[in-house]
């Protein structure tokens, strides 16, 4: 019965030893790159192994979160984004953009609201983003009580 054992050598390669009951001479095939790259950074945050950043307790939004929703709200239009507690926008929808533009009568209002949370839903999806910080004031009254976030 043989087993295989790593054996760290150095920095940079790790060869794998196999031990049995007669030991032979190793090959060069046995030596592994160990130069890894990670192509998704964000992977331990999705396992939720990353902790979320702290921030200082004078910051008055707060950073304990990993993605978070902005709605913007102009006087014409309507911006809607996650952002990651890095600054860099993860997704973003607009009713700017010419493709959901052109289906709205209006820019702002009540059923913009609606098909801009399908769009942006989708998107999310898409990317792979399930779980985001929502800190929006939904107050009576006002048209972002029809921001859909149940479908998102």
């Amino acid at each position: 019965m043989s087993y295989i054992i790593p054996r760290l050598l150095c920095s940079k390669t790790l060869k794998f030893f196999r031990f049995s009951s007669s030991l032979s001479s190793l090959k060069p095939n046995n030596d592994v790159n160990l130069c890894v790259h990670n192509r998704n950074p964000r992977n331990l945050e999705r396992l939720r192994i990353s902790p979320k950043p702290n921030g200082y307790f004078l910051d008055e939004p707060g950073h304990m979160f990993w993605n978070k929703l902005q709605l913007i709200v102009g006087a014409r239009h309507i911006t809607c984004q996650i952002v990651h507690n890095s600054g860099t926008v993860a997704v973003s929808a607009s009713t700017k953009e010419w493709a959901i533009n052109r289906f709205l009568y209006r820019t702002n209002d009540r059923s913009a609201y609606i098909n801009l949370a399908k769009v942006f839903a989708q998107r999310c999806h898409e990317a792979g983003i399930i779980e985001f910080y929502v800190n929006v004031n939904r107050e009576p009254g006002t048209k972002v009580l029809n921001f859909d976030f149940e479908i998102i």
